[in-house]
């Protein structure tokens, strides 16, 4: 399933797409948040119509039944934002509110690709960060594991535009703007550093 498009991206966060990393002593995996706005209604249908599907498909398969399903321990990924900006209620988690949103992740022996808007690979880690907007291509897949569930699988990226960082950091435009020459050729020194 492609999330987002162009005229309406969708937002990444917790971005960990160059190298695979393990979280709560599990295997290392690729990740990222995709972030919704609540008023892309018809994307957020999809993405739940997937889901089902990916749930009807794990009863099929027998890796649970129905009565599992209705249970409040099978788990889903999408997830409303604003309750969890509420639970977190320290400002870390504000760029959720009005949104849904929901992780994906690969193994680690499969990176995602990430390219530009021109479908070029994006090399530079700076130039994909949480906080940019872009479109990305999803399959929801059913689990066993515990009571069961409904998983995200990291399959590419396409990064559409830049947002407002969401780590803290300054790209190095805003850091480094201000002292970066202005012509083209490099600079003669005396080889002395100042």
């Amino acid at each position: 399933m492609i999330v987002g498009n162009k005229e309406t991206p969708v937002r990444f966060s917790f971005v960990q797409v160059w190298e695979p990393k393990a979280v709560d002593d599990g295997d290392p995996k690729y990740s990222v948040q995709v972030v919704i706005p609540k008023d892309n209604k018809a994307l957020i249908a999809a993405v739940e119509a997937n889901i089902e599907k990916a749930k009807q498909l794990g009863i099929t398969k027998g890796l649970y039944n129905k009565a599992t399903t209705d249970n409040a321990a099978f788990r889903t990924p999408l997830r409303d934002g604003d309750q969890e900006a509420a639970e977190k209620d320290d400002g870390s988690r504000d760029y959720l509110k009005g949104c849904m949103f929901f992780n994906a992740s690969s193994s680690a022996d499969r990176q995602p690709a990430i390219v530009d808007r021109r479908g070029a690979p994006i090399m530079r880690r700076d130039d994909f960060y949480s906080g940019c907007y872009g479109i990305a291509d999803i399959n929801f897949y059913p689990f066993k594991y515990g009571k069961g569930g409904v998983a995200a699988g990291l399959n590419s990226i396409m990064k559409r535009e830049d947002g407002e960082r969401l780590d803290g950091r300054l790209s190095t435009d805003q850091a480094f703007g201000q002292f970066v020459d202005e012509d083209d050729a490099p600079e003669q020194g005396s080889g002395q550093l100042v």
